[in-house]
């Protein structure tokens, strides 16, 4: 068998103004194998060579044998067996394995050996060194029960908190891209939002507890009060703030800059939306497969989340499919423009940056009919509107964390529904995606002339 060639994600080399100039970037990373790949960053394409190639080496037909056997005495998790601990084993044991036949079994011996199927414990911890990634304390987030209306049955899948720095669905991309950030000995870490972006300042907290120096380029966006707060505590996290109108143009410059001075810039796309990012969410997907499991709660009949840019979406349709939970996933896009094809496309390219690293039944990939998208912008991205239903929502659920921009919206869209479908056996499960960790306040006067001009002046900042 002639094993395929594994690109592992990381340095890349990208033409911005000079053929030269050399930045550390993540896109969608759809075409791994062939001559360059396609990277876009803030709506324009770049073209990147492909680099640092890892080649299998199938072990011996009697280490084969010797592997086969280790596996057959190690104690089994829902009767799978975890392809890391096999991997720990064959270091562990007098056997003569090397480095080729280890890294063998990390990412292709489940085409080998049967029983080594995907494990619904710390799925892609399985390749460490390969996919790289920190872990910022997290733990498994609490799943509670929701009080629904008349006698429908509903919990919260409830990750406000799911790091001490931040929490919501910004952490496990991060995880991911930061981790590769460090890996490839990054300078500093170049994202973009509009001037409230969670994902900006979930950068700016996470990049402060690793070491990392954030830059946070970011652009006009409708004024809320959430967005103050956000725009103050990116600050008080010691992020250098740049507020243009034209983000790609600022981060084209920034990089440039950069590396001319000698430095490494690693830029992470608005919203972690990358191939590598969304693995994160196909984490999740295998973390509530092991809350189903363990009887925390039945199968979901639908899952509900909130979508700005359909990357966190992405990873978790595509970790259902792969952890072989039946829900149906409900998406509903509250910034607009978001198309079902392009989810699928996201979750795809994750899936191919997955079967560079380790085996994946082939039959699996995502469809557009495996998901369903609905657009409720309202008045506007950013724009709250008002329910008194949202409201009732919520006053009885007082324990319920929630903001206006994403939460509130999919509430509203999910409440005009027939709720009656939701029961015991099948019920609802709505995914949070809001921090419930508290920001520091940060200084106005801090902040770049410009943005104080806007937050003083009380204006809309959408344009």
């Amino acid at each position: 068998m002639k094993w395929p060639m594994i690109l592992i994600a990381g340095l890349a080399f990208l033409s911005i103004e000079q053929s030269f100039a050399r930045v550390i970037a993540k896109g969608d990373c759809s075409d791994l194998l062939g001559d360059s790949t396609t990277v876009e960053i803030e709506g324009r394409t770049f073209r990147i060579p492909n680099h640092r190639q890892v080649k299998l080496v199938r072990p011996s037909e009697k280490k084969l044998q010797a592997i086969s056997q280790l596996a057959s005495q190690l104690p089994q998790h829902l009767g799978k067996i975890s392809v890391n601990d096999l991997a720990k084993a064959m270091e562990d044991s007098n056997l003569v394995f090397n480095s080729d036949d280890v890294n063998f079994v990390r990412i292709a011996a489940r085409e080998q050996f049967p029983s080594l199927h995907l494990s619904t414990s710390h799925f892609f911890s399985e390749v460490p060194g390969i996919l790289p990634a920190v872990f910022l304390e997290s733990e498994p987030t609490p799943i509670r029960p929701l009080a629904m209306p008349s006698e429908s049955v509903g919990f919260l899948k409830d990750d406000s908190q799911l790091t001490r720095q931040y929490g919501g669905n910004k952490p496990r991309k991060l995880e991911f891209l930061l981790g590769d950030a460090i890996a490839e000995g990054a300078s500093h870490i170049i994202t973009t939002g509009g001037l409230g972006s969670n994902h900006t300042v979930a950068t700016a907290a996470l990049g402060k507890a690793l070491g990392l120096k954030v830059i946070v380029v970011l652009s006009p966006q409708f004024e809320t009060e959430e967005l103050r707060k956000n725009i103050l505590a990116t600050q008080a996290l010691g992020a250098e703030i740049v507020y243009v109108k034209d983000r790609a143009k600022a981060v084209e410059k920034l990089t440039t800059t950069l590396l001319a001075s000698g430095q490494h810039p690693y830029v992470v796309p608005g919203g972690g939306k990358s191939a590598l990012g969304e693995i994160g969410w196909v984490n999740a997907a295998f973390e509530l497969k092991n809350e189903i499991d363990a009887g925390i709660v039945p199968e979901p009949k639908e899952i509900w989340i909130p979508s700005g840019t359909g990357g966190s979406a992405s990873g978790l349709v595509l970790g259902l499919r792969l952890a072989h939970i039946h829900s149906r996933l409900i998406v509903v896009d509250v910034s607009g423009g978001q198309t079902r094809r392009e989810i699928a496309n996201t979750a795809n390219a994750t899936l191919s940056l997955l079967k560079r690293h380790m085996y994946i039944d082939p039959g699996i990939d995502v469809s557009e009919s495996d998901f369903d998208l609905i657009e409720d912008v309202g008045q506007g991205f950013g724009i709250p509107t008002e329910s008194a239903q949202v409201a009732a929502f919520l006053n009885a659920n007082p324990g319920f964390k929630s903001e206006d921009v994403f939460m509130n919206k999919t509430i509203g869209v999910l409440l005009k529904t027939d709720l009656s479908r939701f029961t015991a056996a099948s019920p609802l499960l709505y995914w949070s995606t809001f921090n419930g960790q508290e920001l520091p306040k940060g200084n106005f006067n801090s902040l770049p002339k410009e943005v104080r001009d806007v937050l003083q002046n009380g204006r809309r900042t959408d344009g």
